[in-house]
């Protein structure tokens, strides 16, 4: 077994059973915690929660979604907000929030660029881009006033 799957394996193993301790009001160390929430907020994978340490395929999709990076995209998102590094996340959040857009839908839009960032970083060997980052995100809060 190649190391990736490997550690897909034990990410879908500790995520289940995180959902299960959070199921069951259990305690939970912060940073699972956060995941817990994270997975309480959608709604739509709850059933892959529920077999999450089953699943074995590297490549599992729900509609086209790996739920399992999609969570962890989201707590990446969260812990650059608590953080405020880089801090362009926050200003752009709040730019959002003014402009009505709820925290979840947010999180979503910043997602994009960041799997951009995290794409780039594993295909090309390179180094987190925070300027391009600033910049996508700076292109949402433009295209969302428009829009508007």
């Amino acid at each position: 077994m190649d190391r990736y799957r490997e550690l897909g394996n034990l990410i879908r193993k500790r995520l289940a059973y995180i959902w299960k301790v959070h199921k069951m009001c259990g305690s939970l160390k912060e940073e699972d915690e956060k995941l817990a929430t994270i997975m309480e907020e959608h709604k739509e994978y709850h059933k892959v929660w529920e077999i999450a340490d089953k699943i074995v395929d590297n490549e599992y999709t729900v509609e086209g979604v790996n739920p399992f990076l999609h969570i962890h995209i989201h707590l990446i998102i969260e812990d650059q907000l608590v953080m405020g590094q880089p801090k362009v996340v926050k200003e752009v959040v709040d730019e959002l929030n003014k402009l009505g857009f709820p925290h979840h839908e947010i999180v979503h839009m910043i997602g994009i660029p960041l799997i951009e960032q995290i794409f780039n970083i594993l295909k090309n060997n390179a180094l987190f881009n925070e300027k391009k980052y600033a910049e996508d995100l700076r292109k949402i809060v433009e295209n969302a006033k428009k829009n508007k």
